[in-house]
């Protein structure tokens, strides 16, 4: 009698697990969703009455700028995933890599983060561009999100109101800064991607690269959280006058709920958990209305920017290809 060989084992395991976790998909989305849905009706609810009553202002020049940099931020995350995708060997050009991140990004509004990695994988197959190559970027860009985030959101702390709220121990974040600048080694984010590669039954990789691509990306990366913030801020200030004091945790609050919709994996694009998550990091600060109608109008903004992006990218390949 012989035996199964390995490889077709493997495809079973892989098989199972994706079965698995269609099956999860099903049960779980529906019921996060609403959860989800069932907590910001239930803030609604009870702030009601203040809402209604809140003396509002409109600000139509805040609102344009927070607009502009917002569209500015997304085209900015793209620039970066274009320039780490060049340096792993994608073989694009800037503008196409960019366009191919904005398209993929659709999918983010699927259940399950796995359609989005799919699509993205996919698009780039069509254009020649290895999986592994493309898989790589995408393990690269969720490790390099995290620990800019993280970064951003404990030097923030350091004038942040938040610490009279939650505590002093909040200071404790600063120490996370040095350990952030040793996890960006090359060595160490080869053994992350390494990692999850084994999961995925793929081969281990050897990374060619340098401290100096690490940290760039970082500090790109960490630049862009911090427009993010102004994007929230000039959107806040159309809203109500918001004191410039506040910007630290406004942008504690963007990276953190950022961050925190990343997790929450089976939610279509964190629908729900970001704004949650930036209410309740703001009210302390921040009027409850403002915080509630600021949070719903920032995922607003970020779809249109998004939208507005893929839009302008579109168009001027359209216009490319009609040219030639």
């Amino acid at each position: 009698m012989t035996s199964r060989p390995r490889s077709a084992a493997k495809t079973d395991v892989l098989i199972r697990i994706v079965s698995l976790y269609r099956s999860l998909l099903r049960l779980i989305t529906p019921l996060a969703v609403s959860v989800i849905l069932l907590t910001i009706a239930v803030i609604i609810y009870q702030n009601w009455s203040y809402l209604v009553t809140f003396h509002w202002q409109v600000n139509y020049a805040s609102a344009s700028l927070s607009f502009l940099l917002c569209i500015a931020t997304w085209l900015f995350y793209g620039l970066n995933w274009g320039v780490m995708t060049r340096r792993l060997g994608s073989g694009l050009t800037l503008y196409e890599s960019m366009r191919l991140y904005f398209v993929s990004s659709v999918a983010t509004f699927i259940p399950g983060r796995v359609w989005y990695i799919a699509s993205r994988i996919y698009l780039y197959d069509r254009e020649g561009v290895k999986k592994a190559v493309t898989s790589l970027a995408l393990i690269m860009e969720v490790v390099i999100l995290v620990l800019s985030a993280t970064t951003v959101f404990a030097i923030a702390t350091l004038w942040s109101p938040l610490p009279q709220y939650v505590g002093n121990w909040s200071f404790l974040l600063l120490l996370i800064i040095p350990m952030i600048v040793v996890l960006a080694y090359p060595s160490f984010l080869t053994a992350v991607v390494n990692f999850f590669l084994t999961k995925l039954g793929r081969e281990r990789i050897s990374l060619d690269l340098c401290y100096k691509d690490t940290l760039g990306w970082l500090v790109l990366y960490a630049l862009n959280w911090c427009v993010g913030g102004i994007v929230l801020y000039y959107l806040l200030n159309a809203l109500w006058t918001v004191p410039s004091s506040c910007f630290p945790v406004i942008l504690q609050g963007v990276c953190l709920s950022s961050v925190i919709s990343q997790v929450f994996f089976l939610i279509p694009a964190g629908l729900g958990v970001r704004e949650v998550t930036l209410v309740y990091l703001l009210s302390p600060t921040i009027p409850m209305p403002v915080a509630i109608v600021g949070s719903l109008l920032f995922r607003i903004w970020l779809m249109l920017g998004e939208a507005t992006c893929l839009l302008l990218l579109s168009s001027r390949r359209k216009a490319l290809t009609t040219q030639k």
